[in-house]
């Protein structure tokens, strides 16, 4: 198969439909929709290898790595794909259906695709073209707002979109059809955490939202690029609740409306501030968490500044202990931080 693998990837480098129709056989509607996506994505490199095939042998295993502008490094997707004919006359089966294997999926494996840009921004979206716009007109604010705030550098940000929440379920590789209900995720688009792109996947249902809840949102996603928040080892409270304070620093109303559930089950005596376990932001209090989150958070800056804040957080992410970031942040160990962020609270509850 690796000759199959090689002439694919050269022919796309290369710009070469005859070739890549040598390649490939199948439905011709699949065909052009493969060829017109890959063609439109304006990509920065595009590899593809053969991989050891355990149960089919007439099922090639493709590794393809892709990269656009903005990527850090290659995307890397397994694909499994069925094989026709034998010998010289073998060539790659496109079929009727997009899926064959478990996934995920590149986007432009599954549904036609165009490409939104903005600054810094680029969005591959297979969801109409003005909500495709917005998305990326949107999350280019976002980015610069994100910047601002963190210090951090950007070197681009990728950004895909699905037509549909099912289709996002596909991208991320989710059998179980979960993802599709949460309106956003940025995750590494490869099996190497460390080494992957980090890309936003969005629920389309959520940027078809009003414009400060799409704007909220992507701007979390993207302080999580900015800050590698999936491979750094801080504490899923403190890289949640720093990019919920990025996203409502510029309307703090709309993060106390964010945190309403968990301001409820303080008022009603059922919740004592504490910061979220990684658990509870996989679970059904979901929102509760979050808004456990983003009030610590608050609270911390509100004692100290934004510089300080962003150092606290670094700090943490190369190591740093716990209490030992916050002394120098605030002058308090987790368990005063807890104190004055309770009696804090108390006092916020009563305005509100």
């Amino acid at each position: 198969m690796a000759h199959l693998a090689a002439a694919w990837a050269e022919a796309v480098t290369a710009g070469d439909r005859d070739r890549f129709d040598r390649v490939w056989t199948g439905s011709p509607e699949r065909l052009m929709l493969l060829w017109d996506n890959l063609a439109g994505l304006g990509l920065s490199s595009f590899a593809v290898a053969g991989e050891p095939t355990l149960d089919d042998p007439r099922t090639a295993q493709l590794r393809v790595q892709w990269q656009v502008p903005g990527d850090r490094a290659p995307a890397s997707h397994l694909l499994g794909v069925p094989v026709s004919g034998r010998g010289s006359d073998a060539r790659l089966d496109v079929g009727t259906r997009a899926e064959v294997g478990a996934g995920p999926y590149p986007l432009w494996w599954l549904e036609p695709v165009r490409t939104s840009t903005a600054d810094g921004v680029r969005v591959i979206s297979g969801a109409p073209g003005p909500l495709a716009d917005t998305v990326a007109a949107t999350a280019a604010t976002s980015l610069a707002e994100a910047v601002r705030l963190t210090g951090r550098h950007s070197r681009g940000v990728v950004l895909e979109l699905p037509s549909t929440p099912q289709l996002m379920d596909r991208v991320l590789g989710d059998d179980r059809g979960s993802t599709g209900q949460i309106g956003a995720l940025t995750w590494p688009a490869g099996p190497r955490v460390t080494e992957a792109p980090l890309r936003i996947v969005l629920n389309p249902l959520a940027m078809a939202a009003d414009d400060e809840a799409r704007r909220a949102l992507l701007t979390h996603e993207i302080t999580h690029v900015l800050t590698a928040a999936p491979e750094r080892g801080v504490p899923l409270w403190v890289a949640e609740g720093y990019a919920e304070l990025v996203a409502h620093d510029h309307d703090p109303d709309a993060g106390w409306r964010s945190a309403e559930p968990f301001l409820a089950l303080l008022r009603e005596g059922r919740s004592e501030p504490a910061p979220p376990g990684d658990d509870a932001f996989l679970g059904s209090e979901l929102e509760v968490a979050y808004g456990q989150a983003w009030t610590l958070c608050r609270w911390l800056l509100e004692q100290s500044s934004w510089e300080r804040v962003n150092h606290w957080y670094a700090a943490l992410g190369e190591g740093a202990a716990m209490d030992d970031a916050l002394q120098e942040l605030c002058g308090r160990d987790l368990t005063g931080v807890q104190a004055g962020w309770q009696q804090w609270l108390s006092e916020r509850i009563e305005e509100r």
